[in-house]
């Protein structure tokens, strides 16, 4: 709003220079940093999505095989696998894969100890362990994605092209009110831009559904409840859930806080 009504109340002042050349130019450089930067984010936000839904398909092989191979190791390498995606989904953003890894070693702790009984399973081990060595290249690959690509002096570049192209355009005014809204359009479009840019290079962009939604299927497949984490009920993305779910929430004791989970019906 501020930006919206600074063309409005900002006194008009005269120039000596052309301003509509120079405010070209600097709009020239803004639009190709900003459309290489999204371009380059993007790229990463979508392998991302598909590393994350390669790694969620992993985990329910992992699940299947073990389930024809030892049914008897099949609540063990459940409980792994829970205790992982819980742990993921308890991140608020996508940056996980680097601060999982203790929950993933348990997965492939428990996979190791599927041993076949006969020729027919011997296949079927195969590709289990194929499947396991897959979350290694899925982990270490998201944790370089995941990585923010417009660094401080990046920022400051683009800030500043933002900022001179405001002030030109402010100086482009003659009292006229179209004119005015359209400068105060345009100077909420930059921010937005400038916004979107940090949305996806951060990873928050869309970062709750690809947070919360793919572990879910997961969840099903091995007969366990939906889980959420606290702030889901913040996000308000717990509204269309209507079934009973598991809800992590942090609790008071004698000792400090200590992480809980409760089932909410």
């Amino acid at each position: 709003m501020a930006l919206f009504v600074l063309p409005f109340v900002a006194p008009i002042y005269r120039v000596q220079f052309d301003v509509a050349t120079t405010v070209t130019v600097v709009s020239l450089f803004f639009a190709i940093l900003v459309g290489f930067f999204i371009a380059g984010a993007t790229s990463n936000y979508l392998r991302l999505q598909t590393l994350i839904a390669t790694e969620d398909g992993c985990l329910l092989a992992i699940y299947n095989f073990t389930k024809l191979i030892a049914p008897e190791r099949l609540e063990k390498v459940c409980e792994a696998i829970d205790q992982y995606l819980i742990a993921v989904v308890e991140f608020d953003q996508l940056e996980y894969a680097a601060q999982t890894r203790k929950e993933m070693w348990k997965i492939v702790a428990e996979t190791d100890m599927v041993i076949p009984e006969n020729p027919h399973e011997l296949s079927i081990y195969q590709d289990l362990h194929s499947t396991k060595s897959q979350l290694f290249a899925i982990n270490q690959e998201m944790a370089l994605v995941a990585k923010p690509i417009v660094s401080s002096r990046h920022w400051l570049i683009l800030i500043t092209l933002a900022l001179l192209i405001g002030l030109l355009l402010l100086l482009l005014r003659d009292g006229v009110l179209l004119w005015d809204l359209v400068i105060g359009a345009l100077l909420v479009v930059m921010y937005e831009v400038l916004t979107l840019v940090r949305e996806i290079d951060d990873n928050t962009f869309f970062a709750s559904q690809l947070m919360y939604d793919p572990p879910q299927a997961v969840f099903e497949a091995m007969g366990r409840l939906h889980y959420y984490p606290e702030v889901a009920t913040k996000l308000g993305i717990l509204k269309n859930e209507k079934r009973p779910y598991r809800l992590g929430y942090t609790k008071k004791t004698k000792r400090g806080s200590e992480k809980a989970i409760k089932i909410v019906k």
